[in-house]
């Protein structure tokens, strides 16, 4: 009788541990799931947004003539003849990237595209890996 007492007196100090332990294990590895999930995530929002711009880009060019000086201009009138604006939705505010910094719009003024289009990443810097990487859809192509 005292056994059958023992035993419904609850999980023992090794039990409680394995199962802590396995919840750990299975936490961690959701949570690097998760992150490179949100990380990938935000490299497809740059390239879908870079898309959206460049057809912004292009109407600016029929309506005016000449590419955007600068990135803003597709928002806000720059006092060019012809501006037929504005070319997206959301105003300035939509020409932010995922981590809430202004899209990378340079005029060269050669080649093809005549501009570069993107984003440098989590960190903001030219170069870098993973969430940091540059990412210039028109320049992969």
């Amino acid at each position: 009788m005292q056994a059958a007492h023992r035993r419904e007196q609850g999980f023992t100090l090794v039990e409680i541990m394995i199962v802590i332990a396995i919840i750990g294990l299975i936490a961690s590895i959701v949570g690097i799931n998760v992150m490179r999930s949100a990380s990938t995530a935000k490299e497809k929002t740059v390239r879908a947004s870079c898309n959206q711009l460049d057809d912004a880009i292009t109407l600016y060019y029929n309506d005016c003539g000449q590419y955007p000086q600068a990135i803003e201009d597709l928002a806000q009138d720059p006092g060019i003849e012809g501006w037929n604006g504005s070319y997206i939705k959301g105003g300035v505010k939509s020409l932010r990237d995922p981590w809430k910094r202004m899209f990378v719009y340079e005029y060269t003024g050669s080649g093809d595209p005549q501009y570069r289009l993107g984003s440098y990443g989590a960190d903001g810097a030219p170069g870098g890996e993973g969430e940091n990487k540059d990412i210039f859809p028109s320049e992969e192509q």
